[in-house]
C-alpha cells in the first residue's frame, strides 16, 4: 500500500507543477499521502488540499475538488 501513496503523491506533485506555476517543489514537500488507519474511510489519505490552501491562498474545499480526480483510483485494486 505504501507504494501507491508513493505513486499518487507523485502524480500530485507532477500535475499540481503543471497546473499552478506558482508552486515549488518545496511547497509540496508538506503535502503526505499515506494509507487510512481507519479502512472505513477509504485507502488513502492526504493533508494536500489543506496545505495548498495557505500556499494558493485558496478554498481548501475547491482545491479538494480538483483533486479528487486525480486521487481516485478505483479501477486499481489496492489490497
Amino acid at each position: 500500500m505504501k507504494n501507491y501513496c508513493h505513486i499518487i503523491k507523485k502524480t500530485i506533485d507532477e500535475i499540481l507543477l503543471r497546473k499552478y506555476r506558482e508552486l515549488t517543489k518545496d511547497s509540496l514537500e508538506k503535502i503526505i499521502v499515506e494509507p487510512v488507519k481507519d479502512k472505513s474511510f477509504g485507502d488513502i489519505a492526504t493533508n494536500a488540499a489543506l496545505v495548498l490552501s495557505k500556499v494558493l491562498k485558496k478554498n481548501p474545499k475547491e482545491l479538494f475538488f480538483f483533486l479528487v480526480p486525480i486521487i481516485s483510483i478505483k479501477p486499481m485494486r489496492l489490497t
